[in-house]
């Protein structure tokens, strides 16, 4: 979608700032692997919601933690990846970094969330991303070019990110998809002479 929006230049420049919001990114997919085992093993739906909170946060202090490196790094980091042609695209890279950040975010709630009961959060947070997206870009691309579809980006992530924690904050799952007592091997396996 953004190459609709995009030169050709401009869309080189998008992505070189792109590669660099890719590590935030990564830190959010790893924690989301193991978000939904650790929620959904919980006892009870208070413990599962409070991990989901403490993989949350932890998410998003490790991505914050990382941005803020790359943020101030950006400006040697691009020439020195990509050559100083691309000097250009270090302000959209500390744009999508930000967005990185709310991304991270985004996919642990996700994970997180469905082993809580919230299995259409991630639905939700999709939907409200593109709504938000799509006119974000139409007014911001032409007026900003890159940087325009780079803030389009940011705007959309965090909009969708706010959408998704005030769904958990103040509406609880649905009761049969509520993280069910976790059952464990020993309990399945009989006892001899029983």
């Amino acid at each position: 979608m953004v190459g609709l929006f995009l030169t050709p230049a401009a869309l080189g420049l998008y992505v070189v700032g792109l590669a660099l919001s890719n590590l935030p990114r990564f830190i959010g997919q790893a924690v989301g692997t193991v978000a939904f085992p650790q929620v959904a093993s919980r006892p009870s739906l208070g413990a599962a919601r409070r991990t989901m909170w403490r993989l949350v946060v932890l998410t998003v202090a490790l991505s914050a933690a990382v941005v803020a490196v790359l943020e101030a790094l950006a400006g040697r980091l691009v020439p020195l990846f990509f050559g100083n042609e691309f000097e250009g695209a270090v302000p959209l890279a500390r744009i999508l970094l930000l967005a990185g950040l709310f991304l991270s975010a985004r996919r642990v709630l996700t994970d997180a969330a469905r082993g809580a009961g919230y299995v259409s959060l991630g639905n939700l947070g999709e939907a409200v991303s593109w709504g938000v997206l799509v006119p974000a870009m139409a007014v911001l691309a032409p007026a900003s070019g890159a940087r325009g579809v780079a803030l389009a980006l940011a705007i959309s992530a965090a909009a969708s990110l706010v959408a998704m924690v005030a769904t958990v904050a103040l509406r609880p799952p649905p009761a049969e998809h509520a993280a069910e007592p976790a059952t464990h091997l020993e309990d399945s396996v009989p006892v001899e002479g029983s």
